[in-house]
């Protein structure tokens, strides 16, 4: 079975009016309306949505309510889950007004010193959930939980997600923040990840796509981190250079890697040489005789000045075609059953068995991150009597989820889903799925 990713970056929703608005308006329509199309000459439903960062321009949360609008008219021209958004943070997803200048020296002091000294401080910090790093993420955490990828932990500011490709084999998308040190002081080299991100444990019959904002020449640590994510993904996916590049590495030891440098949905108009593109992925598990391999489909789309609509992008594609196919030789396929595999590092044993979450208790948590401000959230979780009194503030997010996880142990999601609802317009209530009779199937549309 192919899994199929719509794959989006850079899109920069704001809510500022500019000469650019109304173009980029219809370049977002165009692109739905490119993906219906494209979807159904391809054949297959779209299962999963990924943005490789700066879904907004600066960090708010009237941008992230425009962006989750758009994603409602992206999820339906695909046919997948409103859940199954995949999402990792840009550096235009921070919000630099939430930036302290004692966040500011700390960001300073991490890029003097040592990368190795820098990244066991940063590691340090993200463990004890340092506000002065968490802080700028406040209402990008919102949106990303609202679609089922927050940060794992403050510590672990990634995720992972899995899908079936066959009855033996899964492909593992892991997303990777680059943004934990970012301000407006960012250049290359100026960015991190930490071997807390970048050190995952290899899965037999698993292979790995990776997901981040920045390409490796901008990160501090690359040095550290590119010896681990070219060596055990099987793809790399990076956004923020507006500049499509599409590469099959090789390395001396036979390992293959495809490395793909996404163009932007929507750069900003002054900046001359950039234009609107996306792309769409297939992945399918191929074995001939004892090998086996990851092949991959690329239909690279950008945008038509003169036809003032998406079309392939003839540039890097033969005559005719609308797509390019890549054989990825696979060391991870072909070994034990998946049911026997070991457990990838500690700190994701919980990440999900399905690939999204599902169902009404994923559908809850949707509606409460999507509609409802910290304010609200906190009112909701209070009256549910799972939270103690706390100052009016804006609770660390780690607590909420919390919250939600002890709701949903003794059975009171019914009574949250009500709450809840009283803060979300009457027009886009759903049916309460946890209502005498309705069912529980995987569904949250």
């Amino acid at each position: 079975m192919a899994l199929h990713v719509l794959q989006l970056s850079d899109i920069h929703f704001t809510t500022l009016i500019g000469d650019e608005k109304t173009i980029h308006d219809d370049v977002r329509r165009e692109l739905v309306a490119d993906v219906r199309a494209l979807r159904g000459r391809v054949g297959h439903p779209v299962q999963a949505v990924a943005i490789t960062g700066d879904i907004a321009f600066s960090g708010k949360r009237g941008e992230y309510e425009l962006a989750a609008q758009w994603l409602d008219q992206i999820v339906e021209a695909c046919g997948c889950s409103h859940t199954a958004v995949l999402t990792v943070p840009g550096n235009h997803d921070v919000d630099r007004e939430r930036i302290q200048t004692s966040a500011k020296l700390l960001h300073r002091s991490l890029r003097q010193i040592v990368p190795a000294q820098a990244s066991r401080e940063l590691e340090k910090l993200m463990t004890t959930g340092d506000p002065l790093l968490l802080d700028k993420f406040h209402d990008y955490r919102a949106f990303a939980a609202c679609y089922g990828t927050p940060f794992e932990s403050s510590s672990a500011p990634n995720w992972i997600r899995r899908f079936a490709l066959s009855d033996t084999c899964a492909l593992d998308i892991v997303g990777l923040s680059t943004v934990q040190v970012c301000d407006a002081e960012d250049v290359e080299k100026a960015m991190f990840l930490g071997p807390h991100q970048y050190v995952f444990e290899r899965a037999p019959n698993i292979e790995t796509i990776v997901l981040m904002h920045h390409p490796l020449h901008w990160l501090r640590d690359s040095a550290a981190a590119e010896p681990y994510l070219t060596a055990r993904a099987k793809v790399l996916i990076y956004g923020h250079e507006h500049m499509q590049t599409l590469e099959k590495k090789q390395k001396a030891n036979g390992q293959e890697l495809l490395v793909l440098g996404s163009g932007a949905v929507t750069p900003e108009l002054g900046m001359d040489g950039y234009t609107y593109r996306y792309n769409l992925l297939a992945f399918e598990h191929v074995k001939g005789g004892v090998d086996h391999s990851l092949a991959v489909t690329v239909y690279p789309r950008i945008w038509s000045p003169s036809e003032t609509k998406f079309r392939p992008d003839r540039e890097s594609l033969a005559d005719g075609d609308e797509s390019v196919d890549f054989a990825l030789k696979s060391s991870q396929f072909g070994q034990q059953p998946l049911a026997g595999a070991a457990a990838r590092a500690a700190r994701t044993v919980r990440h999900l068995e399905t690939a999204v979450p599902c169902g009404p208790p994923a559908t809850l948590r949707h509606l409460f991150w999507r509609h409802l401000d910290w304010r609200e959230r906190i009112k909701v979780l209070l009256n549910m009597g799972i939270l103690p009194p706390a100052p009016e503030v804006p609770l660390p997010q780690h607590v909420e989820e919390e919250a939600i996880a002890k709701a949903e142990a003794s059975n009171q999601l019914p009574k949250l889903w009500e709450l809840v609802m009283g803060h979300i317009p009457q027009d886009v209530r759903p049916t309460n799925p946890f209502a005498k009779g309705n069912s529980d199937a995987c569904s949250d549309r």
